[in-house]
């Protein structure tokens, strides 16, 4: 626990003023003008050592897990407390004025109840201010996090409006395009399924279905059909029942994403080649795609960090993302397990056989 720069400030005016309460209820009369002055010194500042070491270090460092540890940190502080008065009284005060005699015959046992009495008077300030302080703590924070729940509320709330309103907007932009362009209609409705279906919700385990993944893929792939003025020769195989697999969504577009941008898709020798192989046990999504030798690539990278990262938090040791990238061709392969896998047998079959794009 630390003090703030307010909290300084008001400490010392809160010093100061005990220190003149304790003046005028034990005033201290003494033999000499610097007995007058040292002797209260050395009184606050014992006290002032046993009120910060409870309230700043024994109380947030043991409190409440650490019972032995903090009642063994009081143990020291307390002897340590009484060390230095019976060292101030019986050596250092004396010392510096000899007509300030002690009295020798008070017993060190009432001199170790009466400086018990101060240590738990500060003690006991220390603690109390301790427990203010994390009760007020706690409060500001309690405060702070129901100010950012109502602000997250707010902006889903906001979230929620922007769509709608965007939906809204392109459901009129279609019925307005249907009697001027029915291709042109037929892309509002294919990019307001898209954002629709990138703002629907996941099930708890953040997957959609197969199904709904392989509908916003091909919808994906109409609306390029429609934006790219050439024709393009896309071959789709789907193999097993994909009704029944789920995966968390936006995966498979991102490795189509990547064909579009510098396969060369005009070709009807090598036609970009997507597929399905659903079983009950894994799902494999393969990508396969000529390259675009006129266009500069910058990098594939980006992308495919951001779904390598998707895929380890959804599907730890459960994927297998195999990419092979030469001059002529792209080929990816993505296969995603049903079951936590197990350690291979020696006499198990753990490579995966890629075919290469044609040459």
């Amino acid at each position: 626990m630390k003090l703030e720069k307010k909290e300084i400030r008001f400490h010392v005016i809160a010093w100061l003023c005990w220190i003149i309460i304790q003046s005028l209820l034990y005033p201290f009369r003494g033999p000499s003008l610097v007995l007058y002055i040292v002797s209260p010194i050395q009184y606050f500042l014992a006290y002032l050592v046993v009120f910060y070491s409870i309230a700043l270090w024994i109380l947030p460092q043991f409190w409440p897990r650490k019972i032995g540890s903090l009642l063994l940190s009081l143990a020291i502080l307390f002897s340590g407390f009484v060390t230095f008065r019976i060292l101030m009284f019986y050596v250092v005060l004396p010392s510096l004025d000899e007509n300030f005699v002690f009295d020798r015959s008070f017993p060190y046992k009432t001199f170790t109840i009466v400086s018990f009495y101060w240590f738990l008077l500060y003690g006991f300030l220390a603690t109390t201010y301790f427990a203010v302080k994390r009760n007020l703590t706690h409060l500001q924070r309690k405060r702070a996090l129901e100010k950012s729940l109502m602000e997250a509320e707010y902006a889903f709330l906001k979230a929620q409006f922007n769509p709608h309103f965007l939906f809204n907007t392109l459901s009129y932009m279609y019925t307005k395009a249907v009697p001027v362009s029915q291709e042109l209609a037929d892309a509002v409705m294919l990019l307001s399924r898209l954002m629709r279906y990138s703002l629907q919700k996941a099930d708890r385990n953040h997957q959609v279905s197969l199904q709904a993944e392989l509908d916003y893929l091909q919808d994906f792939i109409d609306l390029h059909r429609l934006r790219l003025d050439q024709q393009l020769y896309i071959q789709q195989e789907i193999q097993g029942d994909v009704s029944t697999q789920r995966i968390i969504p936006l995966v498979l577009v991102s490795l189509v994403e990547n064909a579009f941008k510098h396969g060369k898709l005009d070709d009807p020798t090598y036609p970009l080649f997507i597929g399905i192989n659903a079983s009950p046990n894994e799902v494999t999504f393969t990508v396969n795609n000529m390259k675009n030798t006129s266009r500069k690539v910058n990098s594939y990278g980006i992308g495919h960090q951001n779904l390598l990262r998707r895929l380890e938090l959804a599907y730890p040791g459960r994927y297998q993302l195999n990419i092979e990238n030469d001059t002529q061709g792209y080929l990816c392969q993505l296969t995603i397990s049903n079951s936590i896998p197990n350690k291979p047998q020696p006499n198990e079959r753990t490579d995966t056989h890629l075919a290469r794009i044609h040459e």
